[in-house]
């Protein structure tokens, strides 16, 4: 039993050495990899019905509508409408004057509305959010292995981009907005509801605190839009 624990041991120990020096590609091959799973998929436009709200609140139904390139339409139950068009979002409230949203609120969405572009715009997108792309280690993202973009192991206070190490989909994105830390995650990837075209569940933290959560219900694909539901004037 002895010999057998410490086989075990030995085991466990190589897996994780194994792992820690494990060989990490450069940015720009990562970001050209996630860039043609996205484009292999072939999702120009998302129709989503949502369920949203945070823990011990009221839950409530809202559609995402998503269409390439870089335009959101976000309606939500009590009325209100987000759309973000190009790198401006706005949220329109019955009786309220329309507000400008922070920016991580179309970065959310990034992935899944960006234009086919090289790796190398994903890369300068990733600095422009000050992500240092030049530092990277793995990491665990509950069953999955990613590669992080930015910081350390030990680094969670400083932006910073996950990417599923063998499937290439975003997990999640750290960014800093008028020194908040916006921590976005992205999970439950490959459900029977959204496969690889969209993860069912996407919350956002700011400093740790849970401030938007929402399930996916139902998704279509490349349902036709017009572009006047985008319109934010």
């Amino acid at each position: 039993m002895r010999n057998i624990a410490r086989l075990l041991i030995i085991t466990t120990s190589l897996a994780l050495a194994t792992t820690a020096i494990a060989h990490i590609p450069h940015a720009s091959w990562l970001m050209g990899k996630m860039e043609h799973k996205k484009e292999a998929m072939g999702v120009r436009t998302y129709t989503i019905q949502m369920t949203c709200g945070l823990p011990g609140q009221q839950q409530h139904k809202e559609k995402l509508l998503l269409k390439r390139p870089r335009m959101v339409r976000r309606e939500k139950s009590e009325g209100s409408l987000i759309i973000c068009n190009k790198n401006k979002c706005v949220e329109k409230t019955p009786g309220k004057k329309a507000e400008v949203l922070p920016s991580w609120v179309f970065l959310q969405y990034l992935f899944f509305v960006e234009k086919s572009v090289s790796a190398d715009r994903w890369v300068r997108l990733m600095r422009s959010v000050n992500v240092d792309t030049k530092v990277n280690t793995l990491t665990r993202a509950g069953s999955r292995l990613a590669v992080v973009l930015g910081a350390k192991e030990w680094e969670r206070d400083r932006p910073q981009f996950w990417l599923d190490k063998d499937r290439y989909l975003p997990l999640r994105l750290m960014v800093e907005e008028k020194k908040h830390l916006i921590d976005i995650q992205w999970s439950q990837w490959g459900s029977r509801t959204t496969g690889d075209w969209f993860p069912q569940r996407i919350e956002v933290r700011s400093d740790g605190e849970l401030i938007d959560a929402c399930t996916v219900d139902a998704l279509d694909a490349n349902k036709a839009m017009s572009p006047d539901l985008f319109r934010i004037e």
